[in-house]
Parts: structure tokens; C-alpha cells; sequence
């Protein structure tokens, strides 16, 4: 679902790539992003929430459908509804009973064996997004709840894209994890026009026997064609 890129890989990539966003914009509008506040250890939690989150939010969407996964994600106003009645002394009026009546009854037709697809093949992915919804829901309860609050949105942010990489950093190494160069083995493991000859050289960067592929870049659907050329034993 990710043409060969693994989503953990994603994350780190998007996070990184939106830090140094942030970082070019801060220094080019002069925002101080590093003077004392107080709000290093507060923000490191919501970084590790957040980074949680899009590491369920992605994973998830490797075992459901796209549809499925956003509705389960934006169930977050339930969970902020009812952890803000619980953690920020946030009373829950008849309008918004309502609303958390309605947004109950929307998870449970989603659940049901109606709507799920494959017989329940999708389950995992739902709990997975449903758990991004809720950790969407308990970052911004911590952000609430601390001085993040006076925090400026630029600095926040920052926090929140740190603690992604960090999370899918520490995660990808993990095993059944999928390696994060298979996009690119085409690169150096595969050529643009394959030979047809099982021992052509141009086939792979790595030489002509299959038996050299790192086994990563063997499951990859980016390098199929490549094994095919590649499949012989070298002589």
C-alpha cells in the first residue's frame, strides 16, 4: 500500500522533512525556539504521543482501508469530549451528550459484521486506528494540561515532529519491519531495462546470483523483475 516503502520509514521521513521545515521558517522569521520556558519535559511527552500516534496511524493503514482508518482517526473529539470531562474540568452539556451519543453509535456500526471487510481481516488495522484517534486525543489533553499551552505554535510543533522520528527511529529496527531502502534497491540492485540473459551483470548491481540480495530486497515488489533475470546460480 505504500508501493514498497515501509510506513515506520514514512513517518521518520515526514517528520524530519517537516522539522527542518519548521527550523528554515523559525530562523527566517527570527522565532526563538530554544529559550527556557519549562516546557522540555511536557513537550518530550507529547513528542512520544505523537509519535505513537503516527506510528499506529500508518501501521494501521497497512491492515485496513483508507476509509475505515480515517473515520476510526477522527473519532478523536470522543475520546477529547470525555477526557476533558474527566481531566480538565470540562463540563459535558446536553448538546454535546448528543454528540458523543452520535460518535458512540458511528464506532459501533464500524465494528459491527456488517461493515467489517474480510470477515474481520481488517480488525487489527481498525484497533490501530482507533489507538491513533485516542493518543490524537491524549497529546492534546497533555498540551492542555501544561505549560505547552503558552508555548508557541511553532515550538510545539517542533516537539511534536521530534518525537515522531524518535518513535519510528527506535522502532524500525525492530523485527518484522520491513527494510527501509527497499524503495530504493532498484536503484543499485536493478537496472531500467532488465537483460534477459540470467547472467548479464547490468542485471544487478550486486551481480548476477540471486543468492546476493540482501533478503529484504528479495520480498520487494520494486526488484521482482530484477530476480527474474537474476533467479540462476552463477557459475
Amino acid at each position: 500500500s505504500y508501493a514498497g516503502y515501509d510506513p515506520v520509514f514514512l513517518s521518520i521521513a515526514r517528520s524530519v522533512i517537516g522539522g527542518l521545515c519548521v527550523l528554515v521558517w523559525c530562523r527566517w522569521r527570527g522565532i526563538a525556539l530554544f529559550t527556557p520556558d519549562k516546557t522540555l519535559v511536557a513537550g518530550i511527552v507529547a513528542g512520544a504521543l505523537f509519535g505513537l500516534e503516527f506510528l499506529f496511524l500508518y501501521v494501521g493503514l497497512e491492515h485496513t482501508t483508507v476509509v475505515r482508518n480515517t473515520l476510526l482517526v477522527n473519532t478523536m473529539p470522543f475520546w477529547m469530549l470525555v477526557g476533558g470531562h474527566f481531566l480538565l474540568g470540562e463540563s459535558i452539556t446536553a448538546r454535546k451528550l448528543v454528540g458523543l451519543l452520535l460518535a458512540f453509535a458511528g464506532l459501533v456500526a464500524v465494528f459491527s459484521d456488517k461493515l467489517s471487510a474480510n470477515g474481520g481481516a481488517t480488525l487489527s488495522g481498525d484497533l490501530l486506528s482507533l489507538g491513533a484517534g485516542i493518543l490524537w486525543a491524549v497529546t492534546n489533553i497533555v498540551i492542555k494540561r501544561s505549560k505547552l499551552v503558552t508555548a508557541s505554535a511553532e515550538k510545539l510543533l517542533l516537539y511534536q515532529l521530534a518525537g515522531a522520528a524518535v518513535v519510528g527511529i527506535l522502532v524500525m529496527p525492530l523485527p518484522g519491519r520491513r527494510s527501509a531502502a527497499l524503495p530504493f534497491c532498484r536503484a543499485w540492485l536493478c537496472c531500467s531495462r532488465p537483460s534477459t540473459s540470467s547472467r548479464s551483470p547490468m542485471c544487478c548491481g550486486s551481480g548476477c546470483c540471486g543468492a546476493t540480495l540482501h533478503p529484504a530486497c528479495r520480498a520487494s515488489p520494486s526488484c521482482r523483475r530484477c530476480l527474474v533475470c537474476c533467479a540462476a546460480p552463477c557459475s
